[in-house]
């Protein structure tokens, strides 16, 4: 084959057609193996662009389409080819440049502004986006008042000089505006004084008395009287002349016309009537024309009064009263109830706050809980009463007495049943029948007069003579046996009671070949069958219980009591010394995460130091248990439950105790709390809001 290659002189670009064809071709032809040249296949796609603006690169590859054979060129050539693209310049934001400093204040006082300014640092390009807000900003400064100087006003005109000549002196005055706001003061006096008339004395022209007025013209509405004189001394040196005319006229009768009162000008307000909330002020005026002739009288009053107020009054904290009782947590042995108090009035502006806390709490029905009489379980049946044919065994059960008024046990304590062995000819003769029976005489068999114990009606513990009832009246004794009385009900007590009363034969059973011919006097097989026939061994009443069980049982009861015991008694001591009296009660608390706090041991640890700290007594002698409220109580609290032992050689008493828990705040509570539970709580505040008390001393 002959091959032949070709390149691409121009790519395909902007949408143009690509080239049609191969790069190579191949003939066949005759000179043997022709060298094969190693071919390229064609260039694949371009790769994305990497960037939508601002010049990216995109690239396109190829691969070896043939190897090169018999000598043939290598292919040469990179396998990878980049082009620009994106070279459209992207968006560009405005910037703004950093805010200048402000500009100082345009006045010193009486309020002025002052201004900063920014300019773009980058304009918006390509279709960024324009620059938010303005390039200058200006705030208010200076707004306190401008001092205001003392300023004189004008003076006023020259009052009358003193003397008309030979020297006198006259006067003028002025006004002044006060200083504020820290201005300065007015300078100079409010009085002027200076020489006048120095010249010498003229003798100036005399006029001689007036003569009387004439009539009024009017009796009123502004009539009109005239009076005369003439000269009596002429002017000279200089002298005035005589002023006016010998001839003056005049107004009269004017009161006799209606004159209508006129108000002068307010005075200054006075000063509040109190410093602090709403109080009054006043101001004054009076009548400067009175009324006359029936005139008008003056509209309004002379006295003025509003409400001022220079600041609020300090008002304390104020309690509501408590709430009433929650009912209580238990019926008796101690249970807990809380009260709860509203605040009618916060706090303000200085006032006291309210002392104590917003919740109590005390214990309820402290009276000792009744405890019914409980029955313990069956004991497994005893041995047969006979080792051959019919016998009775019988089981028991124990009771934990009532106390406390608590209700008796009614029920039974010894219950027995029938019992049969297997037949055993050479130990067990079979009985001659017998139509009746009687056991009085039989060895062993307790005679009339002996007793068994059983409850009466009234719950008192009755003894019953024992004899056994005729046999021809019908067989009686066995529990579930029709017509047969039920098993005496009686305690392990009363049964030892009754067998004082029965012969010591019955007390531990008898077995009539063990004991046949022994000293308890047990009847032999004749005498059983004589007296006692098997078929009527069912029939027998008072198979005794085994007291070795009943001791079992009342040492069992002993040994708990015994414990209870020690458990009390080890609640009074301490270290081997007795307490004398005890210092106890809740302490209720609110805490962000009471479920958390509950089961932080540490907790209980930092809250018993705190009330070893608030009653100033050792540490060791406090104890403290923390437990949650009652459903119906708000969530989030807990009780702490403390004691604090007070032994005999304590200097301190349980009385001088009290007296200290009793001054504790609900604040100062909460401190001390705070302040131990800092280093071991970190979940949310805990807060004091109920304590309670008790003093307790050892029973007996």
């Amino acid at each position: 084959m002959s091959n032949r290659n070709r390149t691409r002189l121009t790519y395909e670009e902007h949408g143009g057609q690509a080239c049609y064809g191969t790069v190579d071709d191949e003939a066949i032809c005759d000179a043997g193996n022709c060298p094969h040249d190693c071919t390229f296949s064609d260039w694949g796609p371009w790769s994305t662009c990497p960037v939508t603006c601002g010049n990216g690169t995109q690239t396109r590859a190829r691969l070896v389409h043939a190897q090169s054979e018999f000598g043939g060129h290598a292919c040469l050539g990179p396998f990878d080819e980049e082009q620009s693209c994106a070279s459209n310049a992207c968006p560009q934001d405005c910037v703004w440049s950093l805010w200048s400093e402000w500009s100082s204040c345009s006045s010193s006082c009486g309020g002025g502004q002052a201004y900063r300014s920014r300019t773009e640092l980058i304009p918006a390009a390509h279709g960024g986006m324009l620059c938010q807000g303005m390039s200058e900003d200006k705030v208010g400064c200076n707004h306190e008042a401008c001092p205001l100087d003392c300023a004189w006003e004008a003076w006023s005109e020259w009052f009358a000089c003193s003397a008309t000549c030979g020297g006198g002196e006259r006067s003028q005055h002025r006004q002044k505006a006060m200083a504020m706001f820290g201005g300065a003061a007015c300078e100079g006096s409010d009085e002027n004084v200076e020489a006048c008339n120095q010249q010498e004395c003229p003798i100036d022209c005399q006029w001689s008395s007036w003569t009387q007025w004439t009539d009024c013209s009017k009796s009123c509405e502004l009539g009109s009287t005239s009076r005369t004189r003439s000269r009596a001394v002429t002017e000279q040196y200089g002298g005035l002349p005589c002023e006016g005319t010998p001839v003056q006229e005049a107004e009269c009768n004017r009161e006799g016309c209606a004159v209508d009162c006129e108000w002068g000008p307010w005075s200054r307000w006075t000063a509040c009537s109190v410093h602090c909330d709403d109080g009054l002020t006043k101001r004054f005026r009076d009548v400067v024309v009175p009324q006359k002739n029936d005139g008008l009288p003056c509209i309004g009053e002379d006295e003025e009064q509003a409400i001022c107020h220079e600041s609020f009054c300090p008002r304390d904290c104020k309690w509501d009263d408590w709430g009433a009782w929650t009912d209580c947590t238990q019926s008796c042995d101690g249970g807990w109830r809380h009260r709860v108090r509203a605040k009618l009035q916060e706090a303000q502006h200085g006032g006291t706050p309210c002392a104590d806390f917003s919740e109590d709490g005390e214990y309820c029905n402290t009276q000792v809980c009744p405890v019914d009489c409980v029955l313990t379980d069956w004991s497994s049946w005893g041995y047969c009463s006979t080792s051959c044919g019919f016998g009775v065994q019988s089981r028991k059960r124990a009771r934990m007495q009532e106390r406390n008024g608590g209700r008796p046990c009614k029920r039974d304590l010894l219950e027995t049943q029938e019992c049969q062995n297997a037949p055993n000819p050479t130990l067990c003769p079979t009985p001659t029948p017998s139509a009746a029976a009687n056991t009085s005489d039989m060895p062993g068999m307790p005679a009339p007069g002996y007793g068994t114990a059983q409850i009466a009606p009234t719950g008192d513990v009755e003894l019953a003579p024992s004899g056994l009832a005729p046999l021809s009246s019908g067989l009686t004794g066995l529990p579930g046996t029709p017509g047969a009385p039920r098993a005496p009900n009686y305690t392990f007590e009363e049964a030892r009671a009754a067998m004082r009363g029965m012969s010591p034969d019955l007390t531990t059973g008898w077995d009539p070949v063990s004991d046949h011919g022994g000293s308890k006097g047990i009847p032999s097989h004749a005498d059983i069958s004589k007296h006692f026939p098997s078929e009527q061994h069912k029939s027998f009443p008072n198979a005794a219980p085994c007291l070795k069980d009943d001791l079992k049982a009342t040492l069992d009861v002993y040994d708990r009591s015994r414990s209870t015991i020690a458990t009390l008694k080890r609640d009074w001591t301490q270290g081997g010394q007795d307490v004398v009296a005890k210092v106890a009660g809740n302490l209720t608390l609110h805490a962000e995460h009471a479920d958390q706090l509950l089961i932080n041991a540490a907790t209980k640890t930092a809250i018993t130091k705190a009330v070893a700290t608030l009653a100033s007594v050792k540490p060791e002698s406090v104890t403290a248990t923390l437990r949650t409220v009652s459903a119906e109580d708000k969530a989030n609290h807990l009780i702490a439950r403390y004691s604090i032992n007070v032994l005999r050689n304590d200097k301190y008493s349980a009385d001088s105790i009290a007296a200290l828990v009793k001054t504790q705040s609900a604040s100062k509570v909460t401190e001390e709390l705070q302040r131990q539970l800092a280093t071991v709580w970190s979940g949310g505040s805990v807060e004091a809001i109920g304590l309670s008390m008790r003093v307790e001393v050892p029973s007996g």
